[in-house]
């Protein structure tokens, strides 16, 4: 006797595997020119590592834990009320979601400002961006 596998659980089947092999190929497009406004998956949409941005006033970013919209599901965020010169975070392996705001501009894993011996408000690096004396 000829078993057959009803049609709908074919399709469903079909469309899980086109859905996994999209996923895969989504994070080196987005990484490409960097982390825009929105919630991003890590690892299939960003990749986990160290990200810097040129902020304005109003920018806002959460790496989250969860995407149930739950206060426990928020790892870290920062609200930035003022105009920085640069931002960093890190967004590590065990995130589960990374979301951030247009006034975020564009989160890149390449740093934009070198060594300086002067800095203005915001977050930098030490001896690759601060000079120390």
């Amino acid at each position: 006797m000829i078993r057959r596998t009803p049609l709908p659980l074919l399709l469903l089947l079909t469309f899980q595997l086109l859905s996994c092999q999209e996923d895969a190929t989504t994070a080196p497009e987005l990484e490409e020119s960097g982390i825009g406004s929105g919630t991003w998956r890590v690892p299939l949409e960003v990749t986990p590592g160290r990200y810097y941005t040129d902020p304005s006033s109003g920018c806002y970013f959460e790496r989250l834990s969860g995407f149930g919209g739950a206060l426990e599901d928020i790892i870290a965020n920062e609200f930035i009320g003022f105009d920085p010169g640069q931002w960093i975070v890190d967004i590590l392996a065990s995130d589960v979601g990374f979301s951030t705001t247009s006034a975020c501009g564009r989160w890149r894993q390449e740093r934009q400002i070198g060594l300086r011996s002067t800095i203005s408000p915001g977050t930098w690096e030490v001896r690759s961006q601060v000079a120390l004396e």
